[in-house]
């Protein structure tokens, strides 16, 4: 059966809380049972776009789910022949209809077939006259809305701007956490404990710099604006010092004069007045001028490489986010991950990670998991290569036929001697044929070192693609490192869904293994002692405990990479220790 991929879109996050998603994947999962698709259901091929606008194009920016698969499409890694399902044309574009009309030819002349669920059109070319004029309207229709909607929005955004530099009307009840918005949307009142806290950063970092302003916020326990933010840190000192609206002032922003729509620019000038003052204007240039004496050129900037562990490492002491901290150049300094929380003195562990060390563990992690997409890049071109040379070996037999014939009707040395190089040429196609059908087919058999000799992560493209497809499976890598600075060491537990699934380690220099439990896949013996019916423990405490009960580290590479790897190593370990003392694990029975 033919293979059918979904691609949903809806343009502003907030339609994630309705029922745009799971509508438009209900409708597709329908018409594949009914017309006898298959629906690759897989991770890797599942195409979202969330809060992605159509009319301005951001589905096809780089990172967008559409541009993605447009280029597994363009590389043969979806082959020709498969279809794409969508809701309606408008999904695929609500640009001009050229635009919209170019998109949707090039997929087809790709050889995928389009198919709009709406109206159950089907686009297998761009032969049908009828179909052709239904989309043109139909995208020409989705281009108007979306263009009247942008003009009637800068209209409004516009008065709301103008009564507010009158006085005469709230712009926003979005405000700073030190002010609320009146019941009667006529002014603003001031919190009181967030007033002092703000009054306190600035008069902090007119004497001191920003690190020592958020430990000393919490050594006196001041609460963060966000009940969910943990502990004050630089970035959140940083944002209060470059907040103007201590001053009053208002900033209008707005995402319409973004092409993209992503980021918010600020619109005309200031409104002064807006807001009540809390600080003087003398105290804050005195704590802008001590933050430009402290700053050294560039000190303080992250390194220019992608951070791979973005999103994904956590600390398995309390499960805050890992970030990358830059401390200098080498060889004095180093680029490291730490825990966020921890360097605020709210984590147990402030221990720093070297970055060149856990890349060494990112690479070992990706090698045991189903990240053959990361290494298959060339499986395209292969597949096009030996398409290619097919269509030269049909050629050149058809040629040596045609000369074979002629020779038998009339011999001579001349096309005897066009025969022999014929058929040279032919054995010589036959055997690309069959090289190229063997790297072909070893694509999905790639051994550990090849796959480390394939994977690239020096290029940003590289390094994001593997970032990225972590985030896609799901997996969360819970970092910790041992005591001893002279000779620093760290282990990782890998976890996917909500479960640990294998251990790895940097010691000696290099990155290993550490086996876990056969228990460890069991999520619900991870429950509090004595308490059978508890509730499950936090993922990094499960964490925690399954690298508790892990074995050794040792350095022998798995046989395979991809999640196949994984798997033989679990069946091997599993027979191991199949009769292994349960006594010192708590499980309850």
């Amino acid at each position: 059966m033919p293979r059918a991929y979904n691609y949903t879109r809806f343009s502003h996050p907030s339609q994630a809380l309705g029922q745009s998603e799971q509508r438009q994947i209900e409708l597709c999962e329908q018409y594949c049972r009914v017309h006898g698709l298959t629906l690759v259901r897989d991770s890797e091929y599942t195409f979202l776009d969330r809060g992605r606008s159509a009319f301005l194009g951001a589905h096809l920016d780089d990172g967008a789910e559409l541009s993605r698969f447009l280029k597994l499409v363009e590389d043969g890694t979806i082959p020709a022949g498969s279809w794409l399902i969508c809701e309606s044309l408008d999904r695929l574009s609500r640009q001009d209809s050229w635009t919209a009309m170019k998109l949707l030819g090039g997929i087809v002349e790709s050889g995928i077939t389009v198919v709009t669920l709406n109206n159950g059109e089907v686009f297998a070319d761009m032969k049908d006259a009828r179909k052709l004029i239904m989309a043109v309207l139909d995208s020409s229709r989705a281009n108007s809305e979306s263009s009247h909607k942008s003009s009637r929005l800068r209209q409004a955004y516009q008065k709301k701007r103008d009564a507010a530099s009158d006085g005469k009307a709230v712009f926003t009840k979005q405000v700073p956490m030190w002010l609320k918005l009146k019941a009667d949307r006529s002014g603003y009142d001031l919190v009181p404990e967030f007033v002092e806290t703000v009054r306190m950063i600035f008069d902090l970092t007119i004497t001191h710099g920003k690190n020592k302003v958020a430990q000393l916020l919490n050594e006196a326990g001041r609460p963060t604006f966000k009940p969910s933010v943990n502990g004050w840190g630089t970035s959140a000192v940083s944002h209060v010092l470059n907040n103007r609206a201590v001053l009053g002032e208002f900033q209008p922003m707005s995402k319409l004069d973004d092409p993209k729509r992503r980021k918010r620019k600020p619109v005309g000038e200031p409104i002064k007045k807006y807001f009540p003052a809390i600080i003087d204007e003398t105290t804050y240039y005195r704590a802008q001028d001590a933050v430009a004496g402290r700053r050294t050129a560039k000190a303080t900037k992250q390194s220019v490489k992608f951070n791979v562990w973005q999103k994904v490492a956590r600390c398995i002491h309390c499960g805050s986010p890992m970030h990358m901290v830059n401390k200098g150049r080498a060889p004095k300094g180093q680029t490291y991950i730490e825990c966020s929380i921890g360097r605020k003195g709210l984590c147990e562990s402030h221990k720093l990670i070297r970055l060149d060390h856990s890349e060494q563990v990112f690479r070992a992690i990706l090698a045991c998991l189903d990240s053959m997409s990361l290494v298959r890049d060339s499986g395209g071109k292969l597949a096009k290569d030996l398409a290619a040379i097919n269509g030269r070996i049909a050629e050149q037999e058809a040629k040596l036929s045609k000369a074979v014939a002629a020779f038998d009707a009339e011999p001579s040395p001349d096309i005897a001697a066009a025969v022999r190089r014929m058929r040279e040429t032919l054995t010589e196609l036959t055997n690309q044929r069959e090289h190229t059908q063997g790297e072909l087919a070893a694509e999905d058999a790639i051994d550990y070192k090849e796959f480390m000799r394939r994977l690239d992560l020096e290029s940003p493209e590289g390094r994001a693609a593997a970032n990225a497809l972590l985030q896609r499976l799901k997996v969360l890598v819970f970092a910790d490192r041992g005591e001893d600075a002279r000779n620093p060491s760290s282990s990782y537990v890998v976890t996917q869904d909500g479960e640990p699934r294998f251990a790895v380690a940097y010691a000696d220099g290099k990155a290993g293994y550490r086996k876990l439990s056969p228990w460890k896949h069991a999520r619900p013996w991870m429950i509090q002692r004595g308490n059978p019916h508890g509730p499950l423990l936090p993922l990094h405490m499960s964490a925690a405990t399954a690298l508790k009960h892990a074995g050794p580290v040792h350095f022998e590479p798995p046989k395979e990479a991809g999640s196949r790897a994984y798997e033989i190593e679990e069946d091997a370990d599993a027979r191991r220790q199949a009769d292994a003392d349960e006594d010192y694990w708590p499980i309850q029975e």
